[in-house]
Order: C-alpha cells, then structure tokens, then sequence
C-alpha cells in the first residue's frame, strides 16, 4: 500500500483549489497552504500531553507518527524491541507504526525536557467551497465586534503561533457579553471558534442568534475549538458570554459557515472570505498507466465526516459511467457501479464514525464486484457490466456531485481482481 506523503501524492495526483487553505501542521501550529497545494494534515493533539518525561510504553494506533523533543539528549523509538528511530532537538522523527505492532517504547537519552508524539491524519479533502462570513475573526477589538462590560485586546499568541494574532476578551461584569452582527439570507449554520481561558473557571457561553439560546462551552488552559449546534437561522448574530465578573479567554478564528458541519479555519478581515475545493484527480497517462479496464481493486485508507459524501469515483468524467465508493444513508459505505446511465450494481456494508479512520477495499470485474471494510465483505454482485473510465476523482463525483470532507492517508490499486480472502487480509 503507498503511504500518500506529500512526494508520493505529487507524483500521482494532480490538485488544485482555487485558494490558500489551512491545516495542521507537525509541529501542532496552524498551517496555511498556498493556492492549489495539497495539505497533510497531522493531530493537533500530542499523543504524549500531560504525561511526564521518562521511559514508557504508549500503545498507538497504526499509521504515521511524528516524534520530536526539547533538551540535549535524545529519544529513542522501539517497536517489538527494535529500534527505528531517534529524536534530537535538531530531528523530528517520523514513525510508522503497523496494526499488529502498536505497543511503542520511548527512552529518553540524556536531558530531555519536553517531548511531543502526533498523528498524521493524511490529506485532507475538503470537496466543497465554503464562506466564512464572520468578519474580523481574530481581531475582536474592531467594531464589528459590540461589547458590553467586556474589554477585549488583540493580545494573544494565536493557534498558528503568531504573536498578538488572537484577542483575549475579558469580563468587567457578570454575564458580559460581545456580539457580532451579520447580514445574511436564511441557511443552516454552523459556528465555531477556539478558545482558551485565560483567568477564572466561571461559565463560558455562546451563541449564533443574539443571545436568544446561549450554549455553554468547554475552555481549559488549551487551545480548543467549540462549537453550537446547527440551526438554519437568517442574519445571525454570533459572539461570547462571560458570566463571572473578572474571567478571561482568549479567542481566535470565530467561523461562520453554511452548513451542518464544520471545516478548516478560514481568517477574515473585513470582508466574507471564501476557501475554494479541494480537486484532487488522477487521469492522462498516469491513470492509462496503473489502470485496467477489465478488473482491479482499489484501496483507500481514510476518515469521513458523514454521510453522502464520495470517498472516490473513477468515471469517463460523466455521471453516466462511474464507479464509486462513498458514505450513504443505505450503509455507512456503499459501492457502486453504473453504465451508460443505469444503476447495474449498488451494495454496502460498515459503520462509519468519524474521526475513525476505515481501511477501504471495492474489486470490480465483469459480473462482480464486492466491498470489504476492516476484513468485512459485503454481499456479491454477480450481475455487473463495466464501463470504459479515464480519470479517478477523489471527494466528489465527476460533477462536483457528494463533496466529501475526510482524509486519506493510504491508496492503492491493484489491476486484478482480489480474491475476496485478499480484501479481508489488506483491510483487517
């Protein structure tokens, strides 16, 4: 299986998105891509917060980690008693850990201070644009931002580690508030933000409709990012409540989006700004180089946000010849197959819960095709005729139709069909 890095997506893939894009970055800092650069995207959460600076076994779940340290000694990495890898202050490691060796050994060497151990999450897939429409997102010391019994100031490291990026807002009263009015046709919204609290352990509150419902959120000394559940509202009014006189927190990238979930941090300023799709394809003679039109099976490592989303569809760049695997409300991964404008396999099986990542597996030959996710076949279909296909989408449709947002971390295609003990083995 090819482990997408950021070399080996190049060479296969052709990207574009019409805008920069952010994403978490290795070093636990928010990143910004530039205009049609891909984003691999890593945890913003160490695997090793709050757990002191000794010799230990932490169990991980198979994939890519990244492992680096502050001090002048070292670290040295161990699965099943070998060593694969060291850290330095000077060396960030990466280390992949397999499904059937997750119990890794960390030995510091020397003075070690501190030390950090993240995920990669793989690319992320954002398949639809969207807006932000919350203005001076980071700046809640502009007037778009009304306060009452609250002083705010653009004084705090933000998430990609600027300094005086992020304001911190401050109550002066009980229940203090600071609203931002929005001018905006009725659509389901989702809002968010990432807070962090500063001074007190009072309640902490917001809203998206002027205070009219306000939702309590979880702020400890990290960085987080809260949400209020989605609501289809016109002109909303979105901002924070303090309840205790004299709490502090700090605030950065507020995002309000038209939708039922949310996406990567978008920053404003005056203006709404919009973060294009991410159209990640394959097609041209790489794709006439790896593909076969008689059989093959494809395999994809990843994790969906929900459902009716496309993890990927292979096409002749129309809707009326594609095959597709995606999330749907039928099962949680459905494969299917149509030619010519006609349905002529569609099958499922799983359950699909994000942010779990699921190995992914659809064999397709003429009279059958099958999915097989984490070593669980599906029924058969025996009843498969096979369109010509030229280019392999990932996250939408030939169209633009079920934008997907998810990440993909590991793909492959063999130009057979897998026997079905194979799909259990390379999925399990």
């Amino acid at each position: 299986m090819t482990l997408l890095t950021t070399a080996t997506f190049a060479d296969i893939i052709t990207f574009t998105r019409s805008s920069p894009g952010t994403y978490w970055g290795e070093d636990g800092l928010l990143a910004t891509a530039a205009t049609n650069e891909p984003r691999l995207e890593w945890s913003p959460v160490s695997a090793l917060a709050g757990l002191s600076v000794q010799r230990r076994t932490v169990t991980l779940t198979r994939g890519q980690w990244s492992l680096s340290m502050a001090g002048t000694g070292s670290v040295a990495v161990r699965i099943a008693g070998r060593l694969v890898a060291t850290a330095t202050s000077a060396t960030r490691r990466r280390i992949y850990v397999r499904a059937d060796d997750t119990a890794v050994e960390l030995t510091p060497l020397g003075s070690v201070t501190a030390w950090d151990l993240r995920a990669g999450l793989g690319f992320l897939v954002e398949g639809q644009s969207r807006v932000n429409i919350a203005l001076h997102n980071r700046d809640l010391t502009n007037a778009a931002w009304v306060d009452t019994d609250i002083t705010a100031a653009k004084d705090q490291t933000g998430i990609d580690g600027a300094a005086n990026a992020a304001s911190s807002i401050t109550a002066t009263a009980g229940n203090a508030t600071i609203l931002q009015s929005i001018t905006s046709a009725s659509a389901a919204r989702f809002t968010t933000a990432y807070v962090r609290r500063l001074v007190g352990s009072g309640v902490v509150e917001m809203t998206q409709n002027g205070g009219s419902t306000w939702t309590p959120v979880t702020v400890t000394d990290e960085w987080a990012r809260v949400s209020i559940p989605s609501a289809t509202l016109a002109n909303p009014e979105v901002g924070f409540r303090i309840v205790t006189s004299g709490d502090s927190i700090a605030v950065d990238y507020v995002q309000v989006e038209n939708s039922a979930f949310a996406t990567s941090a978008i920053a404003t300023e005056g203006v709404s700004v919009t973060r294009g799709a991410d159209i990640p394809v394959i097609e041209g003679a790489v794709f006439s180089k790896f593909y076969n039109q008689q059989q093959g099976t494809i395999y994809i490592e990843s994790a969906v946000v929900t459902n009716a989303m496309a993890i990927t569809c292979i096409s002749d760049g129309t809707l009326n010849n594609r095959m597709q695997i995606s999330t749907s409300g039928i099962a949680a991964f459905q494969y299917a197959v149509v030619n010519s404008g006609v349905v002529v396999a569609q099958i499922g099986i799983g359950t699909n819960v994000f942010p779990n990542f699921y190995s992914i597996s659809g064999a397709l030959q003429n009279d059958n095709c099958i999915i097989c996710v984490d070593g669980e076949l599906s029924a058969e279909d025996t009843d498969v005729s096979l369109p010509v296909f030229n280019i392999l989408h990932f996250g939408r449709l030939s169209g633009g139709e079920l934008p997907a947002t998810y990440y993909i971390r590991r793909l492959d295609y063999c130009p057979r069909r897998r026997v079905n003990a194979e799909l259990q083995k390379i999925t399990g």
